[in-house]
């Protein structure tokens, strides 16, 4: 028994700084994600949807978000629209616009990562019920872009119509306050 004890400080030794390992390693990922994050620079991404009749532009709407973390950032504006499934019985479905960006650098620009969806239904003017189809337009596109460059990323058209989408991004460098 004595001799297995007499063992035991020599165990440890070797078990202790093991054990320690993936602290420090943990320690030195998080230092290394906080210096990346104070480093990486901050863009707003502007996201404009052009309306489209027979190719040409007819609106617009815009969108801003500002990314500069590991995250990416995302956009939603929705409606709840309610729905008559069967008799008196009524669900609601979420119309409108939702996006997920992120971006990593690149030399010479940025990679933007988008993915984009947009839903709404076609409505009778005056109901209060949504008796018509759903339309929805989705895209997911990574494109390198070019900061201060507006870029026409995207062209949709929709189905059974002479109307379409194009999706144009702008990517600014934000200043950082120090």
């Amino acid at each position: 028994m004595m001799t297995k004890l007499r063992h035991l400080p020599i165990v440890f030794a070797l078990l202790l700084p093991a054990l320690s390992l993936p602290v420090r390693a943990n320690r030195e990922e998080e230092q290394e994600r906080s210096e990346r994050a104070r480093v990486r620079p901050q863009y707003e991404i502007k996201l404009t949807i052009h309306f489209l009749t027979d190719g040409k532009r007819v609106s617009h709407k815009d969108y801003s978000i500002v990314l500069g973390n590991d995250n990416g950032g995302k956009i939603r504006t929705l409606k709840k629209v309610p729905v008559e499934l069967q008799h008196l019985k009524i669900e609601y479905v979420e119309t409108g616009v939702k996006c997920d960006a992120k971006y990593e650098i690149k030399e010479g620009g940025l990679e933007l990562s988008i993915e984009l969806v947009m839903s709404s239904f076609s409505e009778t003017e005056g109901e209060t019920i949504a008796k018509s189809s759903l339309h929805e337009v989705q895209c997911r596109v990574e494109a390198n872009i070019v900061p201060g460059t507006p870029t026409v990323i995207a062209r949709l058209d929709a189905p059974d119509s002479n109307a379409g989408y194009e999706i144009e991004v702008l990517a600014t460098p934000v200043a950082v306050r120090q």
